[in-house]
């Protein structure tokens, strides 16, 4: 995914195109996989259940143990209790998943991701048609951000054609997984400064499944975009308020999406606490030295 133009460093994919809907046509470039021949296993290993996506079909996943599942839902708050954690086996993560389950990444929830689901994150799933493993990471990064900066703007309900006012959905190289990206500069960019791929590249093998008590409120089959969804939002003149309300309470710059949401880890909080963006510190002055190689002041990018 890429936030402030696909060519910083901070990118975490490299985007060349728009989704192509229900489309077989070149994708955008996501460098960590190949997308050749193959099928969507199910449980067995067995017969395709779903060959649409057959780079994803080959991908295992890497958790083997129940006491690490265990471990990772402690550590984001899973309530074990009502979500009951599942190694994948045989399973892929775009294939029909067990009863009552849906497929999680690790790196997911490292990212923002929450159960039980925000009502927001929920309802982009619904508008696009697609189940969570269907997102990467930085996908969740960005709607965790878009709904603190939602709440820090006093918009209590963001909606999701605002959300699609300032980011497009974009396919990745791998059959059926996508990213958002900023839309051109005359809508205005909100966030900068998403992780690099390469820190999380071996994302795709994270994952398991999670099983819940209650039905889930999104997709949990893999699915495809319809054109419609793709197509730019009209806003409601409420809706163009909540623009500016965003854009205002961003301020002059785009927003550090990783000082937004913190170091720590707890992008839980960010998500449920007003928190409005810190303005940039001032440039220092300059220092005077005497000395032939003067020091340079220093000051943050």
């Amino acid at each position: 995914m890429v936030l402030g133009g696909t060519s910083s460093s901070s990118s975490s994919v490299q985007i060349l195109d728009p989704i192509p809907a229900r489309s077989s046509g070149t994708t955008p470039v996501d460098t960590s996989d190949s997308d050749d021949d193959g099928s969507c296993f199910g449980g067995d290993g067995g017969a395709a259940s779903a060959p649409r996506w057959p780079a994803a079909g080959r991908i295992a996943s890497s958790f083997r143990s129940q006491k690490a599942l265990d471990a990772l839902c402690k550590k984001h708050g899973v309530d074990t209790r009502e979500f009951a954690p599942l190694p994948a086996g045989g399973l892929r993560a775009c294939s029909p998943p067990p009863a009552g389950a849906v497929c999680v990444y690790a790196d997911a929830l490292e990212a923002g991701m929450r159960v039980p689901l925000a009502p927001f994150f929920r309802e982009v799933l619904s508008h696009f048609g697609l189940a969570p493993s269907q997102l990467a990471p930085n996908c969740w990064r960005v709607m965790a951000a878009f709904l603190a900066l939602s709440r820090a703007a006093g918009i209590r309900t963001p909606s999701v054609a605002v959300f699609r006012q300032f980011f497009s959905l974009r396919a990745l190289k791998v059959r059926g997984l996508y990213c958002f990206s900023p839309k051109d500069a005359a809508a205005g960019v909100l966030f900068t400064g998403l992780p690099d791929p390469n820190t999380f590249k071996g994302w795709k093998e994270g994952y398991f499944f999670l099983k819940s008590s209650a039905p889930w409120p999104c997709p949990v089959r893999w699915g495809e975009p319809t054109k419609k969804s793709a197509t730019d939002p009209m806003l409601t003149s409420e809706e163009k308020g909540m623009v500016e309300k965003l854009l205002r309470v961003r301020g002059a710059a785009a927003i550090d999406i990783q000082t937004y949401l913190g170091d720590d880890g707890n992008v839980a909080a960010a998500t449920t606490t007003p928190c409005a963006p810190k303005p940039p510190p001032p440039p220092s002055p300059p220092r005077h030295t005497t000395g032939a190689t003067g020091e340079m002041a220093k000051h943050d990018a």
